[in-house]
């Protein structure tokens, strides 16, 4: 008889901490899936459907983006060659990579290629641009700014 209850004892237990154990697994696949799916809509590689949850998300999620990935444009001068110089700043929480130049809606050579920024650092792009311009674009892993100029 206590061979019995003993062995009900035993089994209660080893049930409450499996089921304890499947639970934890449970919960950390569920963060895992949820980590992957911020990271998904944050660095846009999740397409967002049209219908009334995506137009209810995507303003949301604008938002969180700019906070994560923000780029700014410090300054804007010419260097000693009349090439066009920008310093850029990352502004954000996120590296940002590959900055891409576009001025007066032209795409523009960068000649001192950055291949990444982390964040809050400065950046010197030296453009082979040597015209005036009106404004400059620069985009960097979705993070866009602009500056709006009559001329140097």
């Amino acid at each position: 008889m206590i061979e019995l209850i003993f062995t009900i004892l035993i089994f209660l237990i080893l049930g409450y901490f499996v089921i304890r154990g499947v639970g934890n697994i449970l919960k950390g696949l569920l963060f895992l899936f949820l980590a992957f799916l911020i990271y998904s809509l944050i660095s846009s590689n999740f397409p967002i459907q049209t219908s009334y949850i995506g137009n209810f998300i995507k303003p949301s999620l604008e938002k969180i983006k700019s906070v994560f990935l923000k780029v700014e444009i410090i300054s804007v001068s010419k260097s000693s060659n009349g090439n066009l110089i920008i310093v850029i700043k990352n502004a954000g929480y996120l590296p940002i990579a590959n900055p891409s130049v576009k001025i007066d809606g032209r795409e523009v050579k960068v000649i001192n290629n950055l291949s990444i920024l982390l964040p809050k650092s400065l950046a010197a792009l030296e453009l082979d641009w040597k015209e005036s311009f009106k404004i400059i674009e620069v985009e960097a892993s979705g993070a866009k700014a602009i500056y709006r100029a009559s001329s140097l």
